[in-house]
């Protein structure tokens, strides 16, 4: 019997040193786990530090740029400006011309009526309009109507015939066909103006 004590307490002993060894390894893998949660909880406390840092830097360089910007404003604003010179404009004098304006880089001789303005920077003004008399005697002839009458030379090789005939039907004169080179139109200065 003391044997069997021996035996069964031995069996004892190493059950419970089974347990023990089980407990053991169960208490290792949970140190373990812990351990590597741990430390992935430490590194993503450190990645978040690290983004919040960057963050941080630049909020700061944003509130730096934004200060310098407004710095150079204000200096912009106080900094007297140089006054612009104006820019040479070119010479042009512009004249009617029908019904037209026509502009040239030079004055016009003998158009000063006709001017309608001029510009430029250094442009010297044109020659004031002025009317000049005729000189005596300076009046031609040739385009009175007295000289035109006397000079006047027929355009026809004969005389038209009347342009009136008898219609044989009637006694009454009808006037025949008139060829329209021929037509007497009426004076164009006396039609009424509208």
């Amino acid at each position: 019997m003391k044997y069997s004590i021996i035996i069964a307490s031995s069996a004892f002993l190493l059950a419970a040193c089974d347990v023990v060894k089980d407990n053991a390894q169960d208490g290792f893998t949970a140190v373990d786990d812990g351990y590597h949660g741990t430390r992935d909880s430490v590194v993503a406390v450190k990645d978040g530090a690290v983004e919040a840092g960057q963050h941080a830097a630049g909020l700061g360089e944003a509130a730096k740029e934004r200060a310098f910007d407004m710095t150079d404003h204000v200096a912009y604003w106080l900094t007297p400006m140089p006054k612009e010179v104006p820019k040479p404009v070119t010479s042009s004098y512009c004249y009617h011309t029908l019904q037209d304006i026509l502009c040239y880089r030079m004055p016009m001789p003998g158009w000063e009526n006709r001017l309608v303005a001029y510009q430029g920077t250094d442009a010297p003004p044109p020659p004031p309009a002025t009317m000049e008399l005729m000189a005596k005697g300076a009046v031609v002839a040739a385009p009175l109507p007295q000289a035109r009458a006397a000079e006047a030379k027929p355009i026809f090789a004969e005389v038209p015939a009347d342009p009136t005939v008898k219609n044989k039907n009637s006694t009454s004169d009808v006037p025949a066909v008139v060829d329209a080179s021929h037509e007497q139109l009426p004076d164009p200065t006396l039609a009424p103006q509208l």
